[in-house]
């Protein structure tokens, strides 16, 4: 009898399990590495299993960085996804938290990140673009190994790996350096 306990037991959790995963809804969105400062960049959200007639609300909230507390705009949710257009334009914003709220006919809210789950909201710094004029090395042939060119990285396992080509003699010592956002991180490198 113990055995047969046990087994029910076991199903019954285990159709449970099944029944939660299944009204799951997993939420993809590709964070920006950085967001530079006077463009716009479309932060996309997009949430399985939720049509547009059981959405009530689509929010984005922003916090840029100094600020107190978060700013709420709101978009449609369209074909599964929600898309906001943002701009930062103020000179002293170094960088910006957000997360998205999807709130739904059922009373269910879809927070991402789950900051109510004492997750951090998204962190992505702004920085000013600027084209700086290096100076230019002759006889030296680069191949950037990692992250390839035109992908990024999120910042926790940031390595980036770059192979430099020249002869010895066509080269002095100390021309090399290596900024990232204008910034010299030289004393870093391995």
């Amino acid at each position: 009898m113990k055995a047969i306990t046990t087994v029910c037991y076991g199903l019954l959790i285990l159709c449970l399990s099944v029944e939660m995963a299944a009204s799951q809804n997993f939420v993809r969105h590709q964070q920006p590495t950085i967001i530079e400062r006077d463009s716009t960049i479309s932060l996309e959200f997009e949430v399985d299993q939720v049509s547009q007639g059981q959405v009530l609300e689509s929010l984005l909230f922003v916090r840029p960085s100094g600020r107190s507390n978060f700013t709420q705009m709101e978009t449609r949710f369209d074909g599964g996804r929600s898309r906001f257009e943002l701009q930062i334009t103020d000179r002293n914003t170094t960088g910006i938290e957000y997360y998205h709220v999807l709130r739904l006919t059922d009373g269910r809210q879809i927070v991402y990140p789950d900051v109510t789950d004492e997750a951090a909201p998204i962190q992505v710094d702004i920085v000013d673009a600027e084209i700086e004029t290096l100076p230019v090395a002759e006889f030296i042939d680069y191949t950037i190994l990692s992250p390839r060119p035109g992908s990024g990285t999120d910042g926790q396992d940031l390595l980036i790996a770059i192979a430099l080509f020249y002869d010895d003699e066509d080269v002095e010592g100390g021309q090399f350096g290596i900024t990232i956002n204008g910034r010299d991180v030289s004393g870093q490198a391995e």
